[in-house]
Order: structure tokens, then C-alpha cells, then sequence
């Protein structure tokens, strides 16, 4: 999967100086970039939604779900560095991510231009497949049935 953020991004968000002085570069930055995605796609799984491969910033939803990378990571970044405290963030840009985050989390803010699959999501009720190479027991969550 590609990576949804890169530096010119976070150096629109924090600074080119402030992104070096975290030491968001190289083999870190995709460790950062990495780990936020990841948390990223784990949310919005819960929440019903499929994560695209590639997003595009100019669309609402790829901008959307690429400040919450970018939120993810300099807010981690600036937790594991020891002697740099995360400065006032006057745009509120970290903290609106991460409240962003916590309310798709819930399915209280739904993702512009995407429709999540709310049976696909945590407690929806689509069946594990039981025949092939992903082969594990049926499963069923609560609701109606899909598929019968």
C-alpha cells in the first residue's frame, strides 16, 4: 500500500524546520508514516469503511484521511523525542486530527465521499468464508443475515 502522506505534506503542517527537528526523514519517517496508517486503516475497518491504496489530497475525502496520518505522526513524534514538547498548535491541525480519529472510531463522522459497508464493520454480519485457503469457522455478528 502506498504511503498517504510524505514530507512535503508534514512540512505544510509543522514546518520543514520543525519536521527535521523531530527527525521525521528518511527510514523514521516511513516507520512514523507507517505505524499512523496503520492506525488509520485499523479505524476505519471498524467503522465499515474499505481503505483505498493511494489517496488524493485534492479530493475531500483523500485530504481528510491524510491529515489524520499526518496528525498521527507528528503527535507520536513529538511524544518519543525526549527534551521537545509538542509547541501550541494555533490552527488546532493535531488536535482536530485526533478528534477526527476518535469520532470515525465511533461512526460519528462519517469520511467525505465515502460510504462505509456498516456490515463490513464491528458488529456487522458478514460470514467468514468456509471453504478455500481462508478457510475458518462461520461467523456470524448481529443483525440480519447477508448473502442468503
Amino acid at each position: 500500500m502506498a504511503a498517504w502522506v510524505d514530507a512535503n505534506f508534514i512540512n505544510l503542517m509543522i514546518g520543514t524546520a520543525a519536521r527535521t527537528a523531530l527527525g521525521l526523514s528518511g527510514n523514521t519517517f516511513s516507520h512514523y508514516q507507517n505505524a499512523a496508517q496503520g492506525t488509520v486503516i485499523s479505524a476505519m475497518q471498524y467503522a465499515g469503511y474499505t481503505p483505498p491504496d493511494t489517496v488524493d489530497h485534492a479530493t475531500p475525502g483523500g485530504a481528510f484521511l491524510a491529515q489524520l496520518v499526518a496528525g498521527i505522526m507528528v503527535r507520536d513524534a513529538f511524544q518519543f523525542r525526549k527534551g521537545i514538547r509538542l509547541p501550541f498548535d494555533p490552527s488546532g491541525t493535531i488536535s482536530e486530527a485526533l478528534f477526527r480519529l476518535d469520532a470515525l472510531y465511533n461512526k460519528k463522522l462519517p469520511i467525505p465521499g465515502m460510504e462505509p459497508d456498516t456490515l463490513a464493520g464491528y458488529g456487522g454480519n458478514i460470514s467468514s468464508p468456509t471453504v478455500g485457503t481462508n478457510a475458518r469457522p462461520s461467523y456470524f455478528g448481529p443483525g440480519k443475515l447477508r448473502g442468503f
